[in-house]
């Protein structure tokens, strides 16, 4: 296989891979002789879309045996074959949320024993937790990927306020609406 084509394919897989996770979906991308297989998984079994590239045609085609497949992901994934940018769909700032729920309800939950002599470095790493999902899981812009990326090297902290800082500066960077 040419090179450009194996580049072409590399390129289209993790484009094709990088909108379905965007859109919600779980997906890898596999590189094979003219094409390549995208497994997702559904309702709890993996499922597989495979784009086909025609390098005299210059075209894609797009196969899978599975019903769910062609009826939810070939129109999505579509318009990225045609060389069309799928629409861009906003964020709501909500959408980072559900990241940072936990540990705000033990904020809340543990607010009233702020002043006393307790270790709130638990609180603290289920904060870095949620900035390690928001960064595996979603699509923020770089420039708040790089402010999150420098919040996870911050040296642990154990008093209320400094976690409480901490974790409010990490919603200010996703634009979370104050849930605490």
């Amino acid at each position: 296989m040419p090179e450009e084509v194996q580049q072409l394919l590399k390129a289209k897989a993790e484009e094709v891979r990088r909108y379905l996770s965007e859109t919600g979906y779980q997906c890898t991308a596999t590189l094979i002789q003219y094409g390549v297989n995208i497994r997702l998984t559904h309702r709890g079994k993996s499922v597989t879309l495979s784009l086909f590239y025609n390098s005299k045609k210059r075209s894609w085609n797009i196969q899978s045996s599975n019903e769910w497949v062609k009826a939810e992901i070939f129109p999505k994934v579509q318009s990225l074959l045609e060389a069309k940018k799928p629409p861009v769909t906003e964020q709501s700032p909500i959408y980072l949320e559900p990241y940072f729920r936990e540990v705000c309800h033990y904020m809340r939950l543990l607010e009233p024993f702020a002043d006393e002599y307790i270790d709130f470095s638990l609180l603290f790493e289920y904060t870095r937790r949620a900035i390690k999902q928001v960064l595996l899981f979603s699509t923020i812009e770089e420039s708040d990927r790089v402010a999150l990326q420098e919040l996870l090297d911050v040296d642990p902290k154990v008093e209320f306020v400094e976690v409480k800082e901490y974790l409010t500066t990490c919603m200010k960077i996703c634009k979370i609406p104050g849930m605490m």
